[in-house]
């Protein structure tokens, strides 16, 4: 392996964030250790994961109506929160950012970087509660 290959490599792997890279089927072609804790397997078994199995029903048609959109050009720009459900079935909140995935100019994928959200979440609605309390005691 080339030098920047390795460090590439490195830079994905150590990453606290999952990086996954799926298809554009939503089955994955690659993923990292922080994708497999996030999901609770092991690095071996994570390679069977779809987008699909970590969605509830309302996020899986929205993925689906999704990658249709990807497929005619068009990806997210911005993060997106989404409701991630591990193989227990445990919900937490993530934000995940994607990029396409080219081959010849030619989307062939996504790679996604996800984050927990969860207690980012969490302040930000105690905050709003705050602010809707206040101006209602005004």
């Amino acid at each position: 392996m080339t030098e920047p290959e390795s460090l590439h490599r490195d830079i994905v792997e150590s990453s606290p964030d999952g990086i996954w890279v799926l298809d554009l089927d939503g089955r994955t072609t690659y993923a990292n250790d922080a994708v497999a804790r996030l999901y609770g397997v092991p690095r071996e078994e994570v390679g069977s994961l779809t987008m699909f199995d970590v969605l509830d029903e309302a996020g899986r048609e929205q993925y689906a109506e999704h990658l249709v959109r990807v497929r005619e050009g068009t990806t997210d720009d911005d993060e997106v929160e989404v409701l991630f459900h591990d193989v227990a079935g445990r919900a937490s909140w993530v934000l995940v950012r994607e990029s396409p995935l080219l081959r010849d100019a030619e989307v062939v994928g996504l790679v996604n970087r996800i984050h927990p959200y969860d207690e980012r979440r969490q302040v930000l609605a105690e905050l709003r509660d705050e602010v809707a309390q206040n101006a209602l005691l005004r």
